[in-house]
C-alpha cells in the first residue's frame, strides 16, 4: 500500500543484482546463504550473454599476435 517502500524493495532487489552478478564480488568469496543469489538472480546472466554478444564477432585492427606468447595481442608501435 506505501509506494516508497515498493520503491525501496526494488532498489534493493536491484542493488543485490549488480553485487551478486560476479562483477563486483567473486561467485568464490561469498558465503553459501547468499551465494544462493548468484544463480537465481538474473542479472548475471543477463551480463554474460551481452558480453557475449558485444565481442563475440568483434574484430579489432592492428594488433598482430604475440611471437612468444600465443595467448596475447600486441599492438605495434605506430598505432
Amino acid at each position: 500500500d506505501n509506494p516508497l517502500m515498493g520503491m525501496l524493495s526494488f532498489l534493493n532487489v536491484w542493488f543485490a543484482s549488480f553485487l551478486f552478478n560476479g562483477f563486483l564480488v567473486a561467485e568464490k568469496d561469498v558465503v553459501w546463504p547468499f551465494r544462493a543469489m548468484f544463480y537465481f538472480l538474473p542479472m548475471k546472466w543477463c551480463m554474460r550473454s551481452m558480453v557475449y554478444l558485444e565481442y563475440s564477432e568483434s574484430t579489432f585492427k592492428g594488433a598482430t599476435l604475440n611471437a612468444t606468447d600465443s595467448s596475447e595481442y600486441v599492438c605495434p608501435a605506430g598505432l
